[in-house]
């Protein structure tokens, strides 16, 4: 079984340091120890923060159930919520960076894993779980989220540029300043870029972002006019996505990934966001700040919590759906049951012998 491959990979030491710092080649020594650093909070954190150390671990086992498909990457219950595609409001997966194809289990294994990581409660467990089977195999019995979370939109980016560009400048805790040179630089080839230079750039400066998956990523935010009001575009390194660490059969171009992303996701390409651009010889990931808003499932409590998990679960199935076929529901949800327990603990573990080093 894949649980006692990987907890006998645990008892050898994979999942430490070593093997994870293997899954950021991209990230120099220092940046590496300053998101191992955020990681180092709880075991929440720790599997947010490395989604390609963990599709490198599960491949290190046996196949888990169903083919290859369509993977969300780095699913967990804080990486879902409402976006604003072409005027319509959408509750989704919200995170493309670490998407592409894999085995379809691992996918689900990794959300459900991270859910039992969340809450303690075995009880809500079972219920999303179920949600999720259900809606596997009967779209029509798929959950959707209360309207009564739909965000403001306009007041979501009034309340965003008076926190953080207040001033006409951007300043506060999620920002740091940069270099004049290195301004002038992203000015320079933001001008250039065919997404970009429409934008009426009004100042440049770094996010501050340490922990999760994107911890460690060199960000930029643009203060700037779009459309004849002010918002905030967030440029983001886009690494090597997190499933071709697994075991990826198929995977994306650089060209493909995000219009295909969007449109299996999100049902909308969205061409005026969500996109790549090269600014100083490296690509990001381009996004208005304000036309995403997830939902801090910790944050609510009762029924508020449990809609809005089994929300996510029937968001997730109904892209698994298709590659499930031929699977019996009893067997998923047998899988899923034991196998995220047991990844569960390999992660809890892992975490634990981290913090004492």
């Amino acid at each position: 079984m894949i649980a006692l491959a990987l907890v006998a990979a645990l008892a050898a030491g994979t999942l430490d340091k070593a093997f994870v710092r293997a899954t950021h080649p991209s990230l120099s020594d220092a940046e590496f120890e300053k998101k191992w650093a955020g990681a180092m909070v709880s075991p929440v954190l720790f599997i947010r923060s490395y989604p390609a150390a963990f599709h490198k671990l599960v491949a290190a086992g046996p196949r888990p159930p169903g083919p290859e498909g369509l993977c969300l990457g780095d699913a967990h219950p804080g990486n879902f919520g409402f976006l604003s595609l072409a005027g319509k409001t959408r509750f989704a997966y919200n995170d493309l960076d670490d998407s592409g194809y894999c085995p379809i289990g691992f996918d689900a294994l990794r959300y459900f894993t991270a859910l039992r990581l969340f809450f303690a409660d075995e009880g809500l467990f079972k219920e999303v779980l179920e949600q999720y089977v259900d809606t596997v195999k009967d779209a029509g019995r798929a959950a959707e989220v209360d309207k009564s979370h739909r965000p403001d939109w306009k007041k979501l980016r009034a309340k965003g540029i008076e926190k953080t560009a207040g001033q006409g400048k951007l300043a506060g805790e999620d920002v740091s300043a940069i270099p004049a040179a290195e301004k002038q630089a992203v000015l320079a080839a933001a001008a250039k870029d065919a997404g970009l230079r429409a934008l009426r750039i009004l100042d440049v400066a770094a996010a501050t972002h340490e922990a999760g998956g994107s911890g460690g990523l060199k960000r930029y935010w643009l203060l700037a006019e779009k459309g004849g009001e002010r918002t905030i575009i967030e440029l983001k390194t886009a690494g090597q996505p997190g499933v071709e660490w697994g075991r990826s059969a198929k995977k994306l171009s650089m060209e493909q990934r995000l219009p295909l992303l969007k449109r299996a996701f999100w049902g909308n390409e969205a061409r005026g966001d969500y996109f790549y651009a090269t600014l100083r010889g490296a690509r990001f990931l381009v996004r208005d700040r304000f036309t995403k808003k997830s939902l801090k499932v910790e944050e609510l409590a009762g029924k508020g919590r449990r809609d809005v998990l089994r929300a996510q679960a029937s968001a997730m199935a109904l892209i698994h759906a298709k590659a499930w076929d031929g699977t019996k529901k009893d067997d998923l949800r047998a899988w899923l049951l034991a196998e995220s327990k047991a990844q569960a603990a390999v992660w809890r573990a892992a975490y634990a012998a981290a913090k004492r080093k």
